[in-house]
């Protein structure tokens, strides 16, 4: 919002009062919500057949780490159990018919990947054999209901 001030002839308490209410209006210091600030750290959107975006966002709420799911393109938010904190979550990737499967992965740094097969209502962390749980990226396939494919690139 910018206010734009005007010369005056008026002086006094009527004027005193208006440079009163605009100082009060524009605070010296920037406004939080919380202190330190609330973070988004990873975002994945898609969407469904009818259009509406669906926003899984890892993020930093009051110093804690969750996971936020939104169905209608973030007007409203459900928190996520996983079952493991993840530190650092490096990919969140939907497979191409997550509508009908509800089938997603969060890629992490530090546990691996985790992935849910009901849109997001719970988690599973995934092991096997030699995979390193550092995992910067995921890739899945254009057919990976099909074909179940999934790419991880590693420390």
């Amino acid at each position: 919002m910018t206010l734009h001030a005007r010369p005056s002839r008026h002086s006094g308490p009527a004027a005193s009062a208006w440079i009163l209410a605009l100082a009060v209006l524009l605070p010296a210091a920037p406004v939080t919500a919380h202190s330190p600030h609330d973070v988004i750290n990873v975002l994945g959107i898609t969407s469904d057949p009818s259009g509406n975006q669906i926003v899984f966002a890892m993020m930093r709420l009051t110093g804690r780490e969750m996971l936020g799911r939104s169905m209608d393109g973030g007007d409203s938010w459900t928190i996520t159990a996983l079952p493991t904190l993840p530190r650092d979550v490096s990919r969140i990737s939907f497979s191409p018919e997550f509508a009908l499967d509800g089938t997603a992965f969060l890629s992490t740094t530090d546990v691996g990947i985790l992935k849910t097969v009901d849109g997001g209502s719970s988690w599973t962390l995934l092991t096997g054999a030699g995979l390193d749980p550092r995992v910067l990226d995921l890739g899945l396939s254009p057919s990976y209901p099909q074909d179940q494919t999934l790419l991880a690139a590693t420390a």
